[in-house]
């Protein structure tokens, strides 16, 4: 009965300790970057069927010269601009992934 009681604590001390809090279910860099605040603006266009919008991200990076990664499917972007300082990043899609495809923002 001892020996099952230790077996128990030392599993549930061992993940504790080494666990890292992870999601396995993004694509994106969400340990480098944190996003403050996200507001959009969305239209529906009924005729074609889509979605037209923009959204702002504010985003606090913990690396200079980082890149920001975000996940996405069946998004189409035409343009990633950075209202600070009045100009276009680049952007390219990532490989596609059982995850979506990986949206990445080159930010020097």
């Amino acid at each position: 009965m001892k020996t099952i009681l230790f077996l128990q604590f030392i599993f549930i001390f061992n993940l504790f300790l080494f666990t890292k809090t992870l999601d396995n279910h993004t694509l994106s860099n969400y340990e480098d970057i944190r996003i403050t605040n996200l507001t959009g603006i969305f239209e529906p266009d009924f005729d074609e069927k889509i979605v037209k919008g923009s959204l702002n991200f504010t985003f606090h990076s913990k690396v200079s010269g980082s890149k920001i990664i975000l996940d996405s499917r069946y998004i189409n972007i035409s343009s990633v601009f950075d209202i600070d300082l009045s100009e276009q990043l680049d952007f390219q899609y990532g490989e596609e992934e059982l995850l979506g495809i990986p949206i990445i923002i080159k930010k020097e």
